[in-house]
């Protein structure tokens, strides 16, 4: 079982075109509407929703991820593409006491290039 939660950069949305696994998406998690729920993680929450966009290729993006308690949304060039409700008490949550990962890209396919810039994270 995923330990935390991943926002989607793939415009083809590997292994199958499926909205929950293309760019903008939290990544492989139920959504309400979904044709091929996955019965191992928590059902679709009523409010949720997964609306994924192509990102531009070979130019700049702009993400927008806020997590305010459970509740994850994600904005991708000035469009909502998700929002996401965690169900989970033990998944993707911060701890005071034990340091906490945030990756970028962070498994590689190297016929890929991904860059990063303009990288903030703001405790709200």
């Amino acid at each position: 079982m995923p330990a935390g939660f991943e926002i989607q950069i793939d415009n083809t949305g590997a292994p199958d075109g499926a909205a929950k696994h293309r760019t903008g998406a939290v990544y492989a998690v139920n959504y309400p509407g979904d044709p091929n729920p996955d019965p191992s993680i928590p059902p679709a929450t009523p409010g949720d929703f997964v609306n994924p966009q192509n990102a531009q290729v070979l130019a700049w993006n702009q993400y927008r991820i806020e997590v305010q308690s459970d509740v994850i949304t994600v904005n991708l060039n000035g469009v909502d593409t998700a929002r996401y409700t965690n169900p989970d008490p033990n998944r993707g949550r911060f701890s005071p006491t034990e340091p906490t990962f945030i990756g970028l890209q962070a498994y590689s396919n190297y016929a890929y290039v991904t860059a990063f810039r303009n990288a903030r994270i703001t405790v709200l």
